[in-house]
């Protein structure tokens, strides 16, 4: 998944079509010493990890895929593809996301409730 990221923002610095899923550990060292030395973000997870645990850390997980989204979030224009469907929240959403005052796709919660810092289950 890091692998694909980066590949579609930077998609010089990895061959994606010569990874191989089944390749876990491999691919995930590659993702993170890419991301570190191309992209400057640290890594926060341990490749062999991704390996020895069914479900890794789920707040590290986001705590990295965060990393990559305030770095590259301005240079994707994804959002905006005429073949996405948008779901507006509101009526007074704008539907192109081009026109929206911080960037964001349509629905992105502008706050989160506070119910989710006190949940004994938050995620």
């Amino acid at each position: 998944g890091f692998c694909a990221i980066i590949h579609h923002f930077r998609p010089n610095l990895i061959d994606f079509d010569s990874l191989k899923a089944e390749n876990i550990l491999e691919n995930n060292q590659l993702a993170y010493s890419i991301a570190e030395e191309h992209l400057g973000i640290p890594s926060l997870l341990d490749p062999q990890d991704m390996v020895d645990y069914e479900e890794p850390d789920k707040f590290s997980i986001i705590t990295y895929v965060s990393q990559f989204y305030h770095l590259l979030k301005d240079e994707d224009q994804s959002c905006c593809s005429p073949s996405l469907n948008r779901v507006k929240s509101s009526d007074s959403e704008q539907e192109s996301c081009s026109s929206s005052a911080d960037n964001t796709p349509l629905g992105t919660p502008k706050s989160v409730p506070k119910s989710i810092f006190n949940s004994s289950n938050p995620v």
